[in-house]
């Protein structure tokens, strides 16, 4: 009778504690949750039926649930998982929504007080009539009890031919509050590679400060776009477990680091209101994370002086718990100690090519050669982000690796002309920011004009979520069709 759809990176833990009690209330033979119900053999047909099968679905909407991102390896890279037709989620609630009429119904229940996506929003993705079901509110412990029981109350209403199994109360054991988490990057999962060692001396680094009762301040350095970002986030989710919390912070300005640390007091104490100023939000957090010891707080990007020194200023007010900044220059005071990161070696670049591409491109017999240069120092050299826009270009263009490497070296040549080492001052050579800029040329030239165009115009702003209106302002349509002019030579052209 009832169908649990849920987002795995969303809302595991609270799911299986609502199917327990949903199973000991309506009994295991009326309640489908994949993890326990799939069976071997055609996965996809068996959820398709299970839907067709239970008239009430359950859509688990968590914090992450629209915004956990595709995979690397997708044409969509970095768009939410919902924005694929392909995606079981979104599938599932499709689906069920289309059998309105034949009696099912769709409860969207919301997990630790969040709200539905706009519905502008999720008729994007082809979801909109969501917007009209009848949301539920969940919460862990201690306001579990409460709102599971009103969600209980109006799953009878919705399917009448649902009965208790049993009026006893709950004995399932409470589950903690969750522990607070602010990571706006997903794992890589199985296509981080060639990372492990690091991150082993990292948290044995770790683990050495604490056995010596301080807490950490380290720093890790390396050329942009090396990866230091999704270290310290991977770091983060394999041992959030030993921290009170996890946060992430930018603080490439010191203005960002302050709207950072405003921003995560919404995260850490739940209730404030809308209107508080961020001087009051960044007081919140920094009393916060006073009086709950044993966090985990990454500074990202503190690449110039003036972030250094804004991140030293703060270093006195963060000793109860573990620093961790990314940056590109290794000066930091002697309280904080740098860590290297190298470029990926030939053999893992290769690896993560092969691996992030696999089902995905023209598999030739010379791929592990292939693969191997194109990782090594002539052409990508390396570089996380490098390969990362690769291996997105070779899966969207289904080409081979050797096809790759000839569109590379035709755009090599133009992309010489960008790396003047006043401007790019990676390394001696600037070979680091030839092959960043070169892969990136490769890319552009696939755009059309009128993609070109709004890229190079939302280049402009800052590396801060754009709004969606923006998009639909009059000036804005007004200087793409302007821009698209230039770019074509046809002042008649429009986006």
């Amino acid at each position: 009778m009832i169908f649990i759809n849920y987002r795995i990176k969303d809302s595991i833990d609270l799911v299986a504690h609502l199917y327990d009690e949903l199973i000991r209330d309506f009994g295991e033979e009326n309640v489908f949750w994949d993890k326990e119900k799939l069976e071997a053999g055609r996965w996809p047909k068996q959820l398709e039926d299970a839907v067709r099968h239970h008239p009430l679905m359950l859509s688990v909407i968590g914090e992450k649930w629209d915004i956990v991102p595709l995979p690397v390896n997708h044409a969509k890279a970095g768009y939410p998982r919902l924005a694929d037709p392909k995606d079981w989620v979104r599938k599932e609630i499709a689906l069920a929504l289309s059998l309105h009429d034949q009696g099912h119904r769709v409860i969207p229940v919301l997990l630790q007080g969040r709200f539905l996506p706009p519905q502008k929003w999720l008729k994007t993705v082809k979801l909109g009539d969501l917007w009209d079901c009848q949301p539920k509110p969940l919460r862990s412990a201690p306001d579990f009890k409460k709102d599971y029981a009103e969600l209980r109350d109006f799953i009878l209403q919705a399917c009448p031919t649902l009965t208790l199994k049993s009026s006893a109360p709950s004995t399932a054991p409470a589950i903690p509050q969750p522990r607070p988490c602010h990571l706006p990057y997903s794992t890589l999962g199985e296509l981080f590679i060639g990372r492990e060692t690091f991150l082993a001396d990292l948290h044995a680094r770790f683990l050495a400060a604490r056995q010596a009762g301080r807490w950490p301040n380290q720093a890790v350095w390396g050329l942009g776009g090396l990866g230091k970002t999704q270290l310290a986030v991977e770091y983060a989710l394999q041992h959030r477990d030993e921290y009170t919390a996890v946060l992430l912070v930018n603080g490439d300005t010191p203005e960002s680091l302050r709207s950072g640390l405003a921003q995560v007091a919404g995260v850490l104490v739940s209730g404030l209101d809308p209107a508080t100023t961020d001087d009051i939000r960044e007081r919140v957090t920094l009393d916060w994370l006073a009086q709950h010891p044993g966090w985990l707080l990454i500074v990202d990007n503190a690449d110039t002086e003036s972030a250094r020194n804004a991140v030293v200023e703060r270093l006195p007010q963060w000793v109860d718990g573990h620093v961790l900044i990314t940056a590109r220059f290794q000066q930091w005071p002697h309280a904080v100690e740098t860590l290297d990161l190298h470029v990926l070696s030939a053999a893992d670049g290769a690896r993560f090519l092969r691996r992030a591409t696999d089902g995905h491109r023209q598999v030739a017999a010379d791929d592990e050669s292939q693969a191997l240069a194109l990782a090594g120092s002539e052409v990508l050299d390396g570089l996380c982000l490098a390969l990362e826009q690769a291996a997105a270009y070779i899966t969207e263009r289904e080409i081979s690796f050797a096809e790759y490497r000839r569109r590379w070296a035709e755009n090599e040549k133009q992309a010489r002309t960008w790396a003047d080492k006043t401007v790019m001052q990676y390394h001696p050579g600037n070979e680091v920011s030839l092959s960043v800029a070169t892969t990136w040329l490769t890319t552009f030239r696939e755009l059309p004009p009128a993609s070109q165009t709004l890229l190079q115009m939302l280049s402009w702003l800052a590396p801060d979520p754009i709004p969606r209106g923006l998009l639909d302002h009059p000036e804005m349509e007004k200087q793409l069709v302007s821009g698209l002019a230039l770019a074509t030579g046809s002042p008649d052209r429009t986006p």
